[in-house]
């Protein structure tokens, strides 16, 4: 065991006397738990019989969100997530997904989606959202985002209210590969 110790501790000293550095893997990108990132799918249909599916969109910065109907602070959360991805303010190669929690969906979505306008898909989510099981993990809370990076890992997670432009930073970088 010694012997092949110090033959590997040759190698890379040779390896590093002659110029050429030894190959290091880059860190792992991390989840918003601490540990590395988990790659996540999902699909979604929707009243109208739409599809999403979030592996469906590996190259572009993901953002789902948990709603209810009922919920002021959702109906603003969607606002401000609508001047993300329309309009002057949109950030290129961001999608943005809803997902409802309510219990009658059939009759509380449509005029739900029709007074919000939200510019995005508006979503019913399953009954284990419902229930707060999410592919993402337990829900914390509503409204919750949850961020994925281009290579589909779930990299972020933001409980409640937020500001438009830590948002629009977040995605920005993310999509550069800065994250």
């Amino acid at each position: 065991m010694l012997k092949k110790i110090v033959g590997a501790l040759l190698v890379l000293c040779t390896a590093c006397s002659s110029g050429i550095a030894p190959s290091v893997a880059p860190p792992p990108i991390l989840g918003p738990d601490g540990t590395p990132a988990r790659i996540v799918d999902m699909r979604l249909q929707g009243l109208d019989d739409e599809r999403f599916r979030l592996s469906a969109h590996r190259g572009e910065v993901v953002i789902v969100v948990y709603v209810t109907t009922w919920s002021i602070p959702a109906g603003v959360m969607l606002q401000r997530l609508k001047g993300l991805v329309t309009g002057e303010g949109a950030v290129p190669g961001l999608r943005v997904v809803a997902v409802a929690l309510d219990e009658r969906p059939e009759a509380m979505l449509p005029p739900f989606v029709s007074h919000t306008d939200p510019g995005f898909p508006v979503y019913p989510g399953s009954a284990a959202d419902r229930a707060g099981q999410t592919v993402f993990g337990e829900l914390p809370g509503v409204p919750t985002m949850f961020l994925i990076d281009p290579a589909g890992r779930h990299v972020g997670t933001m409980v409640g209210m937020f500001e438009p432009a830590k948002l629009r930073r977040w995605a920005r970088s993310t999509l550069k590969g800065d994250r």
